[in-house]
């Protein structure tokens, strides 16, 4: 096989997608993004990628700028209590993706576990998987809790009603055959959480996030907690029967005086529904792809950082949307013809540069 004809193939194969990669018109869209509470690191990440796929009229091009999103974009990211009220919001049209813990979209796509009883949600789909959240149990330092089974008899907040850390802090008690006093459970919010344990008020408290977080590094900084690791044969069970953990690490001094914890991680997948059209689903994966924004990102402090192609399909169990396929299948073609090349330098054909794509796609404005 020529490299003339290999490339005319995927040419063609690229001109199929024309209507897909066609100059946008100047119309401005917008384009809402549930993330989580406003103390969150989801908000975080929602701010980076809102800036990432958004590309107002007027904008100068992709070439002449570091901003490659999709012309004419206008994303905004939105504040919830979660995953749980995203899916809500994502079936009702009030938002148009959101991100949720791989858990939850499963449960909410079969009908099951927390979602146990209600119509399974068919029509939700997956544009990509971000990162991975981890599993904090984070205790008053004088609080003399040293494992799970200390909870017993303490005042521990288990987030509030439905979001994450709710979610997933009931399903680490009850697979540790842990049983909480009604009177003890607190459902409060992050920072009041947070407030309440330096203040003794509640001895302990879940929080699900990515890291470093900013609400835990406030609390290290002054001396007041610690936080408890969350391994051995339970936290195995609990992988064992819910693929989606995994077991992790907090490196050492991620926090100011704490050193290195064992946890549980669940990842964070960006999710819509049917309704969102081909054409836009691809395009908002080759902006979230593109080398620019892997710039940003990877310079970032935050949770972006850890947003990688390479784990782009981490925890995804239910669909894909079928333009975040469309993307993947011209991806790989796009490799295989630079490796193509790059095995045939001496064959007559056209010169394709591939520099630009950096395991990500270049995007044509």
């Amino acid at each position: 096989m020529s490299v003339r004809f290999l490339t005319c193939f995927i040419v063609a194969f690229l001109l199929s997608l024309s209507s897909l990669q066609a100059k946008d018109d100047k119309e401005l869209t917008f384009f809402r993004i549930g993330t989580g509470g406003l103390d969150g690191v989801y908000n975080s990440m929602g701010a980076y990628l809102s800036n990432a796929i958004s590309h107002p009229p007027g904008m100068p091009t992709c070439r002449v700028t570091t901003n490659c999103g999709v012309p004419g974009l206008v994303a905004v990211a939105q504040s919830t209590s979660g995953s749980v009220s995203n899916l809500h919001a994502l079936m009702t049209g009030e938002l148009d993706s959101a991100f949720v813990q791989a858990d939850i979209l499963y449960w909410a796509y079969e009908g099951k576990g927390f979602f146990a009883g209600e119509e399974p949600q068919k029509d939700l789909r997956v544009l990509s998987s971000l990162y991975r959240e981890s599993v904090h149990l984070i205790v008053n330092k004088w609080s003399h809790i040293k494992s799970l089974k200390d909870l017993k008899g303490k005042r521990v907040s288990i987030g509030v009603k439905d979001s994450d850390s709710y979610v997933q802090s009931r399903l680490i008690l009850d697979t540790f055959g842990i049983t909480l006093n009604p009177d003890d459970i607190y459902q409060l919010p992050p920072l009041e959480a947070a407030r309440q344990l330096k203040e003794s008020r509640i001895d302990a408290f879940f929080l699900v996030t990515g890291h470093p977080s900013q609400i835990i590094a406030s609390l290290s900084e002054e001396k007041v907690i610690e936080i408890l690791p969350i391994d051995g044969a339970t936290a195995k069970q609990l992988q064992d029967q819910y693929s989606f953990f995994r077991r992790s690490i907090v490196p050492a001094d991620t926090y100011e005086g704490l050193d290195e914890i064992a946890t549980l991680s669940i990842p964070t997948i960006w999710v819509t529904t049917t309704k969102m059209k081909e054409r836009l689903a691809y395009q908002l994966l080759r902006a979230l792809w593109h080398q620019n924004t892997r710039k940003k990102f990877e310079q970032s402090n935050d949770v972006a950082r850890d947003v990688t192609y390479a784990t782009s399909f981490d925890g995804v169990v239910t669909p894909l949307h079928e333009g975040a396929m469309l993307f993947h299948e011209e991806l790989e073609m796009l490799k295989k013809q630079r490796q193509f090349v790059l095995d045939h330098p001496k064959e007559e054909g056209f010169d394709f540069t591939f520099g630009a794509f950096a395991d990500s796609p270049e995007t044509d404005e």
